[in-house]
């Protein structure tokens, strides 16, 4: 009698392997009531059997072995038997698989080597990485055991908080000692502490995972602009402008530029900087600002437009950083009227007609509405005409009708005509009242009127010689005509006072 075991001398765990049982008598005679017995370890699962011939019983599980029994029954000379056993190892243990039988105590034993696949997997790439731009990793697999790995898919979970969509690479087979060596490139789209995932799975039972962290910066730019509130037109007004780096990179090629308000004239602006043909907008280049640096800017320039002025600073740095400040300046319209007389050169003779101009001039950037000219005289000089708008005549004074506007730069000049009956030095006063005024314009001209007498005149004993006319001797008569309010004083006078 002899018995033979045959199967693979390496199987691999949880995979299963099949074996079969010879035996043979070899003699000349049958053998009766053969039994043969197979024990295995713990660790060796039988998932079947099938016998030639005879009857083969339940497995029975001890605590350190398993047996299991093949009644063959009658086993004819030079005859063979065989019994087909499928055996799966749960652990990477080697399997003593002995076989006895009853007819002959001698024994065959057959030892199988199990085999079982180990990887591992290294990541090789920068551990910081700069926000939005690509930057590429080496991923490094190796098969350290001592069975090939099969039905291998690569899975990676690129940076991001858990929400990156996965990316999944069937790879095949990995013979033990091997590796295979997989370049990818990987973007970082969101800041902070951020982990690359990398799972591996095959057949049978490989599985194998890397996690591993990346820290994401970027730069982030803090923009601030700072002007006045309240400006009219025609003046000047000045912004500062700040731009700080408050990320966690430095911010590189970083261009900054100030769009002025709609009609606005640059004065000045920090140097260097690049103007536009229109000049309406400025922009500075900082080739790198540090983390936690800041640079300061000014620009100032001449308001033309009323109302709301808006002066828009937008910034761009690399890796897609941008920020936006602006700052609003209300500008107002002020209407500003000014007179000037011109009156007569003297001296002039008595009874000769002449003429008085008043020049009313509006020098704001916004027009005078509701505007009323008052002329008066004092006594001895009468108003005889006047030209240039609607107007009213009565005795010392010439009151014109109310001008609806007076826009923005125009001018309207008035002519009075006027002779006088008396010698002296004669006031004329031109008052100008508005809605748009806080208080009258007034401006005052003096003209100084003589009479003909004859040189042969003889002069009475008993008079005396006449008194020469003291400048503005002669009173405004304003009190009592139409009723017309005048001031109680009257300003400085820019006029000439000539004696006769």
């Amino acid at each position: 009698m002899s018995v033979q075991t045959l199967g693979p001398p390496r199987i691999v765990v949880a995979r299963e392997s099949t074996y079969r049982i010879v035996v043979q008598n070899s003699g000349r005679t049958a053998a009766e009531q053969v039994t043969l017995s197979v024990k295995l370890p713990p660790w060796a699962r039988v998932t079947g059997s099938d016998a030639s011939r005879g009857h083969v019983g339940e497995v029975e599980a001890g605590p350190d072995e398993q047996l299991l029994t093949w009644e063959v029954g009658k086993l004819d000379a030079a005859s063979q038997e065989h019994l087909i056993l499928g055996i799966v190892p749960r652990e990477s243990r080697p399997i003593d698989l002995e076989v006895t039988w009853r007819c002959n105590p001698a024994a065959s034993q057959a030892k199988i080597e199990v085999q079982e696949p180990r990887i591992k997997m290294r990541l090789d790439g920068p551990r910081e990485v700069l926000f939005g731009k690509p930057e590429r990793y080496r991923l490094t697999i190796t098969n350290t055991g001592t069975a090939a790995a099969e039905d291998l898919e690569l899975t990676i979970v690129p940076l991001g908080h858990g929400d990156g969509v996965p990316v999944t690479q069937k790879l095949g087979t990995l013979d033990a000692g091997a590796e295979r060596v997989i370049e990818m490139e990987m973007t970082g789209h969101q800041t902070g502490a951020l982990r690359v995932r990398v799972e591996l799975r095959g057949e049978p039972t490989v599985e194998a995972r890397l996690d591993q962290e990346v820290v994401v910066v970027r730069p982030q730019l803090e923009l601030d602009v700072v002007g006045p509130g309240l400006r009219y037109i025609g003046t000047e007004a000045s912004w500062r402008i700040r731009v700080a780096n408050t990320g966690t990179a430095p911010a590189q090629k970083l261009r900054l530029a100030a769009q002025l308000p709609r009609g606005a004239e640059l004065l000045s602006s920090t140097e260097p900087a690049e103007v536009d043909r229109e000049g309406h907008r400025v922009v500075w280049t900082i080739p790198s600002l540090a983390i936690g640096a800041e640079a300061q800017f000014q620009v100032a320039c001449r308001l033309q437009q009323p109302g709301a002025n808006r002066l828009t600073v937008t910034s761009v740095a690399a890796s897609e950083v941008t920020a936006r400040a602006e700052a609003l300046t209300q500008v107002e319209a002020l209407a500003d009227l000014a007179i000037e007389v011109r009156d007569p050169s003297g001296p002039v003779p008595v009874g000769q007609e002449v003429a008085y101009e008043i020049e009313l001039e509006n020098r704001g950037s916004k027009e005078a509405s509701d505007v009323k000219v008052f002329a008066y005289f004092s006594y001895g000089i009468e108003p005889t005409a006047a030209h240039g708008a609607a107007h009213r005549i009565s005795p010392g004074q010439v009151v014109f009708e109310t001008i609806p506007a007076v826009g923005a730069g125009e001018k309207i000049v008035l002519t009075i005509r006027a002779r006088a009956d008396e010698p002296g030095t004669h006031v004329f006063r031109a008052e100008v009242q508005s809605a748009t005024l806080g208080a009258p314009l007034v401006e005052q001209e003096t003209t100084h009127f003589y009479g003909e007498a004859s040189a042969s005149a003889s002069k009475p004993e008993n008079e005396s010689e006449p008194t020469p006319a003291s400048p503005g001797s002669g009173p405004l008569r304003t009190a009592g005509r139409n009723n017309h309010p005048t001031r109680a004083s009257a300003p400085s006078t820019k006029g000439r006072i000539e004696a006769p």
